[in-house]
């Protein structure tokens, strides 16, 4: 699945730009560093799936692209951090991000381990916030030395639901 960016979308990266996306070993990540990629940014691919973001560096610089695979876990601040030093070390700069990773863990309340809701909240929550705090300055320089003045940051996030639904064996008068 390849998000829907085009040459219109050059707010979101373009030749001379530089795209960091985390979750990007698959589904919506994945999709948008193609994208980007096509459109003529230089992508790092971030996420904990070594073979697959190699796999993902081979698709975009097959078709003429640049990409950099980073293996990290970005509920790990210092992880997080460092994906995007690496990126700014590699490339010189990031003017777009991504910050993608997520997991949605459904099921029923009862009987859930509780260890997986807060691996949750610290991926699709902290995970973003360690993102977009250790990519804030690189973009604000990126914004300030560009045309446009700006830059995207964009935040994908969802909490899925847990129901109770409660049905009592026996009416109570």
């Amino acid at each position: 699945m390849v998000p829907a960016l085009s040459a219109g979308h050059q707010e979101f990266g373009g030749a001379g730009t530089v795209a960091l996306v985390t979750g990007a070993s698959s589904g919506i990540g994945e999709g948008t560093a193609l994208a980007l990629a096509a459109l003529g940014a230089r992508v790092t691919v971030v996420a904990r799936r070594a073979d697959r973001l190699d796999a993902l560096v081979g698709k975009i610089e097959s078709t003429g692209g640049h990409a950099l695979a980073v293996s990290a876990d970005i509920t790990d601040e210092g992880q997080a951090h460092a994906s995007v030093a690496r990126t700014v070390e590699t490339y010189g700069r990031v003017d777009t991000v991504v910050a993608n990773a997520g997991v949605m863990i459904l099921g029923p309340i009862t009987g859930a381990d509780t260890t997986d809701w807060r691996r949750m909240i610290e991926l699709n929550t902290l995970g973003l916030m360690y993102t977009a705090h250790a990519a804030a300055p690189h973009l604000l320089e990126a914004a300030a030395d560009g045309p446009r003045k700006d830059t995207p940051l964009v935040l994908v996030s969802s909490i899925p639901g847990r129901v109770l639904l409660v049905r009592p064996t026996e009416q109570q008068d």
